[in-house]
């Protein structure tokens, strides 16, 4: 089986990593979550079938094609003028009308982008088409006679209930679950988490559930714990998203200021991509970047938190904590559906208080709360190991055909 599998890159100059199994190599050289993820879903695909991939790059306004000898490429830009510059044009109104007025998805109706896609398609004959994010309709138009999987990384009508505050959010709502609809019909789609595949069913799709893909490397991989336990860790991978700023303004508005009257000692590490200009931090507040040792030191640490009660987004930060043995406390909605159990695999906390008091109850009752996180490990590798993942692929996959 030959499989062409179409993603996002943030640039081109991490193609080799894609050709290894690990993550910590990955991790260093790939840019945030759905990089990651879908890193793992190559890796993983690899070892069913040939993979050739479909790069799109949004910060070049280009696409690569990369065979799978990965001498065999192609690079084509979109257009000269800035993505910023046309979309006030005539040609921006007519892909929103055509996309249903879904702005994630209109964005993808290029013209060079989808010519080189068809290009790609047609010069090669491929069993299937995977591809990441439903973002990418306007490329799959053609695809009626390929078999197509769409790895859906959120239910898009929750995600932008979660993200917005305004009173049109509903409305914002309405183009996502058509665009859902869209996708549907398109391809068989795929879904991140227990809670996504029942918020499918609710609008009559079916979908089939994959966790994140790195999850079976990270088990894998052997972390050293270095000792940081007067720290707490929060790992947003880009301020940019809307739910990781909320979560950061969260732990400064809430959390820092009450800590650092209560325990002194404890400092928070915050780390991750582009944070707010002009940001202002307390004493106890570091922002520690970008750090290729992260999962070391969220062994090492106090613990490690995760507060938006949206529970928006793919939710990494939790997961590969509870993966590699962190102590976690959390907002239960971040756990997405799956089996973990508050006080038995990590801590709850819903607001400021709860997570102060977790935090306190955390310094006096570290070893008690490290047989916790090795609890949380344990059923991390019945749902998230490589035999269970490669189990479940390859039902999706022939399910399709």
């Amino acid at each position: 089986m030959k499989i062409l599998y179409v993603h996002h890159v943030r640039n081109f100059d991490s193609g080799e990593a894609y050709e290894s199994d690990s993550f910590v190599s990955a991790n260093s050289r790939l840019y945030g979550a759905q990089e990651l993820d879908t890193w793992g879903g190559v890796r993983l695909l690899k070892s069913l079938s040939t993979v050739d991939r479909f790069e799109i790059s949004p910060n070049l306004n280009s696409s690569r094609f990369v065979g799978s000898s990965i001498q065999e490429k192609s690079l084509v830009k979109w257009h000269e003028s800035s993505s910023k510059a046309r979309r006030g044009n005539a040609h921006r109104l007519a892909a929103l009308i055509r996309n249903r007025f879904d702005p994630s998805v209109s964005y993808w109706q290029e013209r060079n982008l989808i010519s080189h896609f068809q290009e790609v398609l047609t010069s090669k004959q491929y069993d299937l088409v995977w591809v990441d994010t439903q973002f990418y309709l306007p490329l799959l138009s053609k695809l009626a006679k390929c078999p197509t999987i769409i790895r859906s990384v959120n239910f898009e009508p929750r995600h932008v209930l979660a993200e917005d505050d305004s009173a049109f959010r509903y409305l914002k709502a309405l183009p996502k679950t058509l665009t859902e609809l869209r996708s549907s019909r398109i391809a068989n789609i795929v879904s991140i988490s227990p809670r996504d595949v029942g918020d499918y069913n609710k609008i009559g799709i079916q979908t089939s559930l994959l966790p994140l893909r790195q999850l079976p490397f990270v088990l894998e991989t052997e972390f050293s714990p270095i000792d940081d336990s007067k720290s707490i860790y929060f790992s947003g991978s880009s301020y940019d998203v809307l739910h990781n700023r909320r979560n950061l303004y969260f732990i400064l508005k809430e959390i820092a200021p009450k800590l650092a009257q209560i325990a002194p000692e404890v400092r928070i590490n915050i780390s991750g991509h582009r944070f707010p200009v002009g940001l202002s931090t307390g004493k106890n507040v570091s922002q520690v970047g970008f750090l290729g040792d992260l999962q070391s030191k969220l062994l090492g640490s106090l613990s490690v938190i995760v507060p938006y009660s949206g529970g928006a987004g793919m939710q990494s930060k939790v997961f590969e904590s509870l993966t590699i043995g962190a102590r976690v406390i959390a907002n239960p909605n971040a756990i997405a559906g799956y089996p973990f159990k508050d006080a038995l695999h990590y801590t709850p906390a819903r607001n400021s208080s709860e997570f102060i008091e977790a935090i306190l109850f955390t310094i006096n009752h570290k070893d008690e709360l490290m047989t916790q996180a090795e609890a949380a490990k344990r059923l991390a590798q019945d749902l998230f190991s490589r035999p269970y993942m490669m189990a479940r692929l390859q039902k999706t996959v022939e399910s399709i055909f």
